[in-house]
């Protein structure tokens, strides 16, 4: 209920816990991205899951992971629908207890959905999600076979993109590496595709030389970021140049400069916001 001054308001809750926690990730680097913000992103990227997906910069696998499921035609709620029974466990890493089935939704606890007709109605759902899921693991056995992959620099980001992958449902093992994001290469038999990437920036992580706050009102900053990480994003961008070419990059950012700190003019550019943080997501041709 929410009170003002003249009235109160009675909300019903038909979800329980937020949507954005799909139930698979219990493991996160710094400043991880809502799975729905991820998913959407996405979408505007116009990834399609025929094309190559890759995430030099992956952290715990928010993007590739959404995308992956995507492909496979799992719904985002899959876990805590009970579609695969209660067998998602918690690692020693875990930050939050894990969405189950055991909480499944707010609206299974509402008296007019445990009649008889509702019931059946909500097991046919689940029992046509899962034949899709069905057909799309036919066409994607394995991870190898989906095209998306990623990188990180940092080994224990790496460990917990495994681990959230396997949570997720998801086949086999994913395709990442351990890798500097300035050694990355295209993956094999790829020419083009879409490189999609949220790197770390001043508000975001705390990088050195960011003193100062700014409200979701203010204007965005122009290069909030470390002398040296502007230099990295100089020689990446001139990395992009040489070993990507042909590829849609589109990078996620609160920082209004990078463009320019990366040597490039974006094709497109979408205000977006990363919780309270407004945001950039801008595109490259390359």
């Amino acid at each position: 209920a929410h009170l003002t001054a003249t009235q109160v308001t009675i909300y019903l809750d038909t979800s329980g816990e937020a949507l954005f926690k799909r139930g698979w990730r219990d493991e996160k680097g710094d400043a991880p991205l809502k799975e729905n913000l991820a998913a959407g992103i996405l979408s505007i990227t116009g990834w399609k899951p025929s094309q190559t997906l890759f995430d030099p910069m992956c952290g715990s696998g928010t993007f590739l992971i959404e995308a992956a499921q995507k492909a496979l035609a799992i719904p985002p709620g899959a876990i805590r629908a009970d579609m695969y029974g209660n067998n998602a466990k918690p690692s020693r890493l875990a930050y939050r207890p894990l969405i189950t089935s055991a909480e499944g939704f707010g609206f299974q606890r509402l008296k007019p959905f445990n009649e008889a007709a509702e019931q059946k109605r909500w097991a046919a759902l689940k029992e046509s999600a899962q034949n899709e899921i069905l057909e799309k693991r036919k066409q994607y056995p394995d991870a190898h076979s989906l095209g998306i992959s990623g990188g990180d620099i940092n080994e224990k980001l790496v460990a917990m993109f495994k681990g959230n992958w396997q949570r997720a449902q998801l086949p086999d093992q994913p395709v990442v590496r351990q890798i500097d994001a300035m050694a990355s290469k295209p993956p094999i038999n790829s020419k083009d595709g879409v490189m999609l990437l949220n790197p770390p920036y001043g508000e975001r992580l705390e990088i050195k030389g960011v003193t100062k706050s700014r409200g979701a009102r203010d204007a965005l900053p122009k290069n909030n970021n470390s002398p040296e990480f502007m230099e990295f994003l100089n020689q990446f961008g001139k990395h992009l140049k040489d070993d990507f070419q042909g590829w849609q990059v589109d990078v996620l950012t609160a920082d209004i400069g990078l463009p320019g700190q990366l040597r490039m003019k974006e094709s497109k550019r979408t205000p977006l916001f990363n919780g309270p943080l407004e945001c950039r997501l801008f595109r490259f041709e390359i």
